[in-house]
């Protein structure tokens, strides 16, 4: 992660998106012993669903509907973990 980009956060200029940058901000958090979802309480109410989850087969536009309900961790998850949240959701 470039220091302009936590730079621009602490501003409050940019707000951290991408589930890159979440990661970031919980990797923080271990580091220095923070409770967990510190970051998250104190950022503003999110007007955008976070953004980068691997959903490669899904359309854009679905793609978007369901970043609002998809752990930030998704990615990380394993595959099997994955398409049980994705068979979840479409039910």
């Amino acid at each position: 992660m470039h220091h302009s980009t936590l730079v621009s956060w602490v501003r409050g200029s940019k707000a951290p998106r991408s589930v890159t940058s979440l990661e970031v901000l919980r990797r923080i958090e271990r580091r220095y012993r923070l409770p967990e979802g510190y970051f998250a309480e104190k950022a503003a109410n999110p007007v955008r669903a976070a953004t980068g989850f691997d959903l490669d087969d899904v359309p854009a536009s679905e793609r978007r509907r369901l970043a609002w309900h998809l752990p930030d961790d998704f990615n990380s998850r394993p595959r099997h973990e994955q398409a049980e949240i994705l068979g979840i959701m479409v039910l």
